[in-house]
């Protein structure tokens, strides 16, 4: 009887490992955090807009620059990153014509522009 017990044991164990994202190799998801919003005013949109790193084609507006980027199932792992951020004028509790960089992805693969923030 108890070695009966001991083997469902051993075999609930199994098939937890077996289900486990390391078992897999799946990658944990990191997400951009909020801090990484970076605000921009209007006289320096348009001088991005004025010497073509902006162009009004392309929307939404997006950067290569640099955020910090945490595990979404552990927000104590984070990491600095390259990452994709995008222009917002929508922002909730800030005056009309407030717009942000924001980050939206924690590499700059997709990426519209080519421009990189970077330093």
């Amino acid at each position: 009887m108890f070695f009966l017990t001991l083997l469902k044991t051993l075999i609930l164990l199994v098939i937890c490992l077996l289900l486990s994202r390391n078992v897999f190799g799946i990658e944990e998801e990191y997400v951009p955090q909020d801090g990484s919003t970076r605000f921009v005013n209007a006289s320096n949109l348009k001088v991005m807009l004025d010497v073509g790193v902006l162009s009004p084609m392309e929307e939404p507006f997006s950067v290569c620059s640099k955020c910090t980027c945490c595990a979404s199932a552990n927000h104590k792992d984070c990491h600095t990153a390259k990452c994709c951020h995008e222009l917002n004028c929508n922002l909730p509790n800030k005056p009309f014509g407030t717009c942000a960089f924001q980050p939206v992805d924690c590499n700059c693969d997709n990426c519209k522009a080519s421009l990189s923030l970077i330093s």
